[in-house]
């Protein structure tokens, strides 16, 4: 694989047994005769279908696969953690009573990142509804409350940020890494998303997306990137949709989630003669 120059994207499949190795320098023509077969995976977005199927079933019609033929459990996300990362994580939260709730609003662009105003109020309705409720945001909100903590800078590596949303109750995010890492390991996610339809992600067992409203009227929709006169020009319709996303709605749907979860097959893992109640099957700890 090469070339990769994102920290996060390198730790998802470093350690599959078919990835030979990661490179982060581009190879020299020599090197690059000496494999069989080349997959371009640049510009995506502008191939065909890109935006007219599930993006795991588009990845593999592209690669010249029938995606009708794969199971949807082997559509699902695996990620890998060290046993270090894991262990750091887990002692900071051992302290902390009731369920967890990790809240990430921010994403690579500012098309599909939360606003602070609703990220805001979503944060107080949640803490409301739930009085034992501990919230956990990756980003500066704002909002001061002893049970929403601030880990704006402070979550880590990644291999400490995943651990430390598999070892969370339930996820809020922005369409982002945090929804990809939850279905890995089972932990309850609404997405919320002002872009990309919920369509796009359908083998999710215990994720859901929820769209902004008129999502599919606005100017972004189907759009992963946008520039920043673009946005300009298109920011205070987007405010105002995120707006009418209504916190009692989010967790509604993630408690529906926690309750499949809780009635479906047993997800535990057994990791070195051990059982570990945070391990979920689709984690390899290391």
């Amino acid at each position: 694989m090469g070339v990769c120059h994102n920290a996060a994207i390198a730790h998802l499949i470093k350690y599959d047994p078919y990835i030979e190795r990661i490179r982060y320098k581009s190879v020299s023509l020599a090197e690059f005769a000496q494999y069989d077969g080349y997959f371009d995976t640049s510009a995506l977005p502008n191939l065909p279908r890109f935006n007219d199927m599930a993006y795991v079933d588009w990845y593999l019609w592209w690669y010249g696969l029938d995606p009708k033929i794969i199971h949807q459990d082997q559509k699902r996300n695996q990620v890998w953690i060290s046993r270090l990362a894991w262990n750091d994580v887990y002692n900071q939260l051992k302290s902390i009573q009731g369920p967890k709730l990790i809240f990430t609003p921010k994403a690579s662009t500012p098309l599909r990142t939360i606003p602070v105003k609703s990220c805001q109020r979503l944060v107080k309705e949640w803490l409301l509804q739930k009085p034992n409720l501990t919230v956990f945001t990756t980003a500066n909100i704002g909002f001061e409350d002893a049970r929403c903590i601030n880990l704006d800078g402070k979550t880590g590596d990644t291999e400490h940020f995943t651990a430390l949303i598999a070892q969370s109750d339930f996820c809020v995010s922005a369409d982002s890494f945090a929804p990809h890492v939850s279905d890995a390991a089972s932990v309850p996610c609404v997405t919320i998303s002002s872009a990309m339809p919920s369509s796009f992600f359908p083998y999710y067992p215990y994720g859901q997306t929820i769209e902004i409203a008129g999502m599919d009227k606005l100017s972004g929709f189907k759009k992963s990137f946008g520039e920043k006169d673009e946005w300009e020009k298109m920011e205070a319709n987007y405010l105002d949709a995120f707006e009418k996303i209504e916190g009692q709605e989010v967790f509604d749907t993630l408690d529906r989630l926690n309750a499949k979860e809780k009635d479906g097959q047993p997800n535990l893992h057994v990791i070195s003669g051990y059982r570990h109640p945070l391990i979920y099957r689709m984690i390899r700890v290391l």
